[in-house]
């Protein structure tokens, strides 16, 4: 199962009912992890900055990856921020956090 698999079952569905920030934490660590618990008043615009939860993942688990996270989420959402990305119609929550898991594997 893909990273994007793992954490778009644990993305607003029952029982978990997770962030899009956890979401994206426990599926590519585990739902036991702690920052899964941290990070989970890092949605709908909570994180940092008004970073998108999901791009915020991005950032605690791979710091390297920033300046790739930035280009495609700015590519695909319009923006790295949570009120911009939804506001712009362009991106729903569950392909932030798919496109999230996707930069952290790579693809």
């Amino acid at each position: 199962m893909s990273y994007a698999e793992k954490a778009l079952s644990y993305f607003r569905t029952a029982p978990h009912r997770l962030s899009c920030c956890s979401s994206v934490i426990a599926g590519v660590k585990s739902l036991e992890d702690p920052m899964v618990a941290q990070c989970s008043k890092f949605g709908g615009g909570q994180a940092p900055d008004g970073l998108c939860g999901a791009a915020h993942a991005v950032k605690l688990l791979r710091p390297d990856l920033e300046d790739t996270m930035i280009k495609k989420f700015t590519e695909e959402g319009g923006s790295i921020k949570c009120k911009e990305i939804r506001g712009q119609n362009k991106m729903p929550c569950q392909g932030c956090v798919k496109l999230a898991c996707n930069i952290l594997e790579g693809k």
